[in-house]
């Protein structure tokens, strides 16, 4: 969506030559939006536009979309609110524009994909489990672990299922025991807490079996969005995009996104990879996440995508 940057309450500071520069919220803009509602809206999460007022006022929009980059300029002195609408009417982009980049966006996702499959040919989950309850248990295991410490989780969980093998065990299990036998895990008390209950949930709706959908998974203790796409696509094959943080960096990086947002992020791969696609390029992701477009030390030089990536903050050398 558009974003429009509109400094309403700097209009008095604009005329009266107090401020030369003023940084604005981001506020959600629609053609039937009025000034007056705009202003009571909360920004949104996305990386602020700046307003500039220096001899002219300076409005720039950036479309999650495409790198669209407008600019309006109106002389101070004759900048009012009467100009609001003016900006409402200059912003919105034709249709057929949003089309085509999201045309474009699939195009050069086709091209990364195919970059990544020729590096990645096989990928898949690398937490140990022989059953969808297992797998389901170790990815809430895997909450809030380093790459590090998920290792530590595939040190752990053959132990924990040689002692609690189904539902009904883990059910029955003291808290104490499970908290022990998953200490080393990191955050034992509350992941032994959700493992518990979700044992206790699923016997109670689902007859001890692990659900097939989304929505009965998300309703389980301990279970997000994230934990419920792994469980569907490792477990039972079904297409889910999940966003760990690698994810989430990388389709930022390559402008597939431009949230924070795990669920957003999420909704903005789901527009333009294709829904077989999904399970196997999240975890190309990962796995290319790891190796070399890293969070602190991103190896762009040797970056096999580096071509196709927008990302502006490029490292020119290995660090």
């Amino acid at each position: 969506m558009p974003v429009f940057s509109a400094a309403l309450r700097a209009l008095a500071a604009v005329k009266n030559g107090v401020s030369n520069v003023i940084h604005s919220t981001s506020i959600p803009w629609s053609r039937n939006t009025r000034p007056a509602s705009v202003l009571s809206r909360p920004p949104e999460h996305s990386p602020k536009a700046r307003t500039f007022f220096d001899g002219r006022f300076i409005f720039t929009l950036r479309s999650s979309l495409t790198p669209l980059h407008k600019a309006a300029y109106i002389p101070r002195d004759n900048f009012n609110e009467n100009h609001i609408n003016y900006f409402f009417c200059l912003i919105q982009p034709p249709a057929t524009t949003l089309m085509n980049n999201v045309e474009h966006l699939k195009k050069r996702a086709d091209k990364i994909r195919r970059i990544l499959r020729k590096i990645y040919p096989e990928v898949k989950t690398q937490l140990f489990h022989l059953s969808p309850f297992e797998l389901l248990v170790a990815t809430i295991l895997s909450a809030q672990c380093t790459d590090k410490q998920v290792n530590q989780v595939n040190q752990v969980t053959p132990l924990l299922f040689k002692h609690l093998k189904t539902p009904a065990d883990f059910a029955a299990a003291p808290l104490k025991s499970i908290e022990k036998l998953i200490r080393p895990t990191g955050f034992f008390h509350n992941k032994a807490k959700n493992i518990k209950n979700c044992a206790k949930a699923l016997i109670d709706r689902h007859d001890g079996q692990v659900p097939r959908a989304l929505d009965d998974l998300v309703n389980l203790p301990g279970v997000g969005r994230k934990t419920a796409n792994v469980v569907l696509g490792a477990a039972f094959g079904i297409p889910g995009i999940v966003v760990d943080t690698h994810v989430a960096r990388i389709s930022n990086r390559l402008g597939f996104t431009r949230h924070k947002n795990p669920e957003k992020i999420e909704f903005d791969l789901m527009n333009i990879i294709p829904r077989k696609a999904w399970n196997d390029f999240c975890l190309q992701l990962i796995f290319f996440g790891r190796s070399t477009c890293t969070a602190r030390k991103p190896k762009c030089p040797q970056c096999p995508l580096e071509k196709l990536c927008p990302w502006p903050d490029k490292t020119t050398h290995n660090r």
